[in-house]
């Protein structure tokens, strides 16, 4: 699961057995990712990549089955500039 709040830092979360002999399984941070500069607004997961939009304006899609580079897994969009046309 990954989720994000009011911050830039993504954070991913595994469920796993704490205890062998009970069974007992709880939530537990596994990575943060630090790719956004403001807070994060959107997350998605679709096609084995986690799309994430936020406050700064840039789209990063991070490959979530890449566990061997994972800098070269992500890809980072800054937003389109707009044209401005002025007629004199």
């Amino acid at each position: 699961m990954y989720c994000s709040g009011r911050d830039p830092t993504i954070v991913q979360l595994d469920y796993v057995t704490i205890n062998e002999n009970d069974n007992f399984k709880s939530w537990t941070k596994s990575n943060l990712f630090y790719n956004h500069t403001h807070d994060v607004t959107s997350l998605l997961i679709a096609n084995n990549r986690l799309i994430s939009g936020g406050v700064d304006t840039k789209l990063i899609i991070k490959n979530i089955d890449d566990k061997q580079s994972p800098s070269k897994s992500i890809r980072k969009y800054s937003p389109i500039p707009q044209v401005i046309f002025l007629l004199i």
